[in-house]
């Protein structure tokens, strides 16, 4: 008996598998959906028939498989215009139109010839527009058929075990209705356990009403816990924010510290100065100096007045700044206020938090608008441009930083000329400062316009990026509030 039918590209099925139940099989659907494809494959498989029509369109290969409840698998395969078979794993092909001599001997869908061996009868396909078996035939035909005593003793035989099987068939179903009667008894006693089923259900229903209002009442006591807490900490800073209001405005400070320096630095330069000329004039009164001895240990005596006057013009402007200063005012009690200042700091970076959450979000909804990148690499330019201007006039400080070394004394000739070179030295040392001054105001006016556009702009126009002022761009001051500075 046939126990699987495989199709893989045979006609309409590209790849169909059919399991035939014990007895009758029937396959149904609409017209054209591969119903008479099955019976032709196994009619191929079975004759080995001729014709290009059974291999599905754009295909090169198409197959019939067919495994038998004995265990046997018998292919049928075509590919192009040639054809073999695979028989339980033995390939067999070069059949011209012929089919292996063991085929039926394992399938058993052999054609039945007739006793005087004049024709052949197709006991096993019933074609779909012919009428049934030997009905279309002539007596004569009919008779050979019978006459083959063989096939129809097999015809008996099949016709006494189809009333076995259908005597056998009635006897399972009194069994059947006799079990399907104690069935129905047995389930009208159990008929009120439907009732107790419903009751169970509800008081399924109501546990799961009462653990999800549990779930609820626990949920919301959190949360009236937590209203709480948030309820006590607005408290807390309303009572913060009304003892800062009572608390009055500091007045604005000016900056003296640039202006102290540059006293600091007219007073050194007018005391040099005094000094530089009235040695000068005493200087000019004098003869020509006699010869001189080695003079390093006046060398040395010199470099230690120097220091020493160094330190002692640095403790004198210690002192001026000092000297007005004002002494500072005597410190009350502030735990209170270092409390109250803490709150405040930590509700504020709590706010902070949250702004700079609604921040991000409200970046991420709404998308920035581009704009023109043209001012920005300007700036970008000209602060390169600074930049490298500064580390120049460096670099030329650095090598002027040997002029500042006094010169072995020589002659009163040679010490107007040291004096003249030194004020010559002093005079350019001078102009490359002011103009070192003036690149680097200028640099820093670059960098204030810079940080200034980032905060108005803060997204990037070219790539769309968060803009940060401090990494913007690499200088000295490294932040916004150094260029401001």
């Amino acid at each position: 008996m046939i126990r699987r039918i495989t199709l893989d590209n045979f006609m309409s099925h590209s790849h169909s598998v059919i399991e035939p139940a014990e007895g009758l099989t029937v396959l149904v659907g609409p017209n054209n959906c591969g119903k008479s494809a099955v019976i032709t494959a196994l009619q191929t498989l079975c004759y080995n028939e001729r014709g290009g029509f059974m291999m599905r369109h754009g295909e090169t290969e198409c197959r019939v498989s067919v495994e038998t409840d004995e265990g046997h698998k018998l292919e049928w395969i075509r590919q192009k215009k040639s054809v073999r078979y695979i028989i339980n794993g033995r390939e067999v092909d070069r059949l011209k139109g012929s089919i292996p001599d063991d085929l039926h001997g394992l399938l058993r869908l052999p054609l039945v010839e007739s006793a005087d061996g004049n024709g052949e009868f197709n006991i096993h396909f019933g074609e779909q527009k012919r009428p049934i078996f030997l009905l279309d035939q002539n007596g004569r035909q009919a008779a050979a058929f019978f006459a083959s005593s063989s096939h129809a003793a097999l015809l008996m035989e099949m016709q006494a075990a189809h009333k076995k099987r259908v005597t056998e068939r009635r006897q399972d179903e009194r069994t059947l209705s006799a079990e399907a009667d104690r069935y129905r008894v047995l389930l009208a006693t159990l008929e009120p356990v439907a009732k107790m089923a419903e009751g169970a259900a509800a008081l399924e229903s109501a546990h799961a009403e009462l653990t999800e209002a549990v779930t609820v009442l626990a949920k919301l006591e959190v949360e009236s816990t937590q209203l709480l807490a948030e309820s006590d900490k607005v408290e807390r800073w309303q009572r913060s924010h009304d003892e800062l209001q009572k608390l009055e405005t500091p007045p604005d400070l000016t900056d003296t510290e640039a202006f102290e320096e540059l006293i600091a630095e007219l007073d050194e330069a007018t005391r040099s100065l005094h000094g530089e000329l009235a040695q000068r004039g005493a200087l000019l009164g004098l003869d020509e100096a006699p010869e001189l001895e080695p003079a390093e240990t006046v060398e040395v005596l010199v470099k230690q007045i120097e220091s020493s006057q160094r330190t002692a013009d640095y403790s004198s402007r210690q002192d001026m700044s000092l000297a007005q200063l004002q002494s500072p005012p005597e410190l009350t009690d502030d735990l209170s206020l270092e409390k109250t200042i803490e709150n405040l700091r930590a509700d504020q970076k709590t706010v902070a938090c949250f702004e700079m959450t609604a921040g991000c979000l409200r970046d991420l909804v709404r998308p920035h608008a581009e704009e023109d990148s043209g001012e920005l690499l300007e700036l970008i330019g000209e602060l390169t441009a600074a930049s490298e201007a500064v580390a120049k006039f460096e670099v030329l400080e650095e090598q002027l930083s040997a002029l500042n070394e006094p010169l072995a004394p020589q002659t009163l000739k040679a010490g107007t000329s040291l004096l003249t070179l030194y004020d010559s030295a002093r005079a350019q040392v001078e102009m490359l400062t002011a103009e070192l001054e003036a690149i680097d105001l200028h640099r820093k006016d670059a960098l204030a316009e810079l940080f200034a556009w980032a905060k108005e702009n803060p997204t990037c126009p070219i790539c769309g990026g968060a803009v940060d002022p401090d990494s913007l761009f690499a200088c000295n001051e490294n932040s916004s509030e150094g260029a401001a500075s």
